[in-house]
């Protein structure tokens, strides 16, 4: 990603917010983690061995989607588990109105993509905000460009979308920032108290939430979420956050990584445009 790239980039994003307030301009974005604990380094007296009792397992990871609002706000997580059917044990312990889902590789897929979206949309509506003007912005999964029902979906719903440009998600999606970053350290944290009270034992998804709910609430809250679009520079909008001397040079940049999609959702049906491929 050049800084010709991040230019462009915060010239669309400029406009796209010209009439958008920071309450209505969203990040979605998924992460995953493992139930077994990552092997760590530790102090302790020279020459004595640290140990540490681990699952022989190769675990498996579970995904979290979240939205998060410029103003601090999110919507309730989805956590998919891998698996072929929900199963009741997986609600205990679980916070009030917790969405929980399954699919085969424990990873997003087009319709559970659709499905959250639905459910956003769904709060919208119940807080007051339906039909309002939303500005949504997402990377280039192809569960999310590729998802006709969900563009169909969020052109209905008055939600304009804006890709980020390709391999610039570490620098510009703020949930890749202090809320995701926050969240993997205390899953490590919470996961590791888990292991060492269960003799090693995997966590277990009806133990799941054990770990969970303390390490989201600490990564993922109202601070994390506005410093993280602050450093971002896209709220208030600040170009200069993202230095040039962190990005490639465009000589070094090959031209197809230089090209991303801009999709206007709410203008999309009435133009007959899918979206606009935009080489930088």
């Amino acid at each position: 990603m050049t800084p010709e790239v991040v230019d462009k980039f915060f010239a669309q994003y400029t406009q796209a917010r010209e009439n958008i307030d920071a309450a209505h301009t969203w990040n979605l974005d998924e992460t995953g983690r493992d139930i077994i604990p990552v092997i760590q380094s530790v102090i302790g007296r020279k020459g004595e061995a640290a140990e540490m009792i681990v699952s022989g397992d190769k675990g498996v990871r579970s995904s979290m989607v979240s939205i998060c609002s410029a103003a601090g706000e999110q919507f309730t997580p989805m956590i998919i588990h891998k698996g072929l059917r929900i199963q009741a044990n997986w609600y205990y312990n679980a916070p009030e109105g917790s969405i929980i889902r399954c699919s085969e590789s424990g990873y997003i897929s087009k319709q559970l993509f659709l499905e959250y979206l639905d459910l956003w949309m769904d709060h919208m509506t119940e807080t007051g905000r339906g039909k309002e003007q939303h500005l949504l912005l997402i990377d280039g999964h192809s569960c999310h460009t590729k998802n006709f029902p969900a563009i169909d979906l969020m052109a209905r719903e008055n939600v304009s979308v804006l890709l980020l440009p390709s391999h610039g998600s570490h620098k510009l999606q703020p949930l890749d920032k202090n809320p995701f970053s926050g969240f993997e350290f205390w899953w490590q944290v919470y996961l590791e108290r888990y292991n060492r009270k269960n003799a090693g034992k995997p966590l277990t998804k009806e133990n799941f939430w054990e770990v969970f709910t303390p390490a989201w609430s600490k990564g993922v809250n109202r601070h994390t979420i506005k410093v993280a679009w602050m450093r971002c520079g896209l709220e208030p909008i600040d170009r200069k956050k993202i230095a040039n001397k962190s990005l490639k040079s465009e000589v070094f940049c090959s031209k197809q990584s230089e090209t991303h999609i801009v999709v206007l959702v709410a203008e999309l049906l009435h133009s007959s445009l899918l979206c606009s491929l935009v080489p930088q």
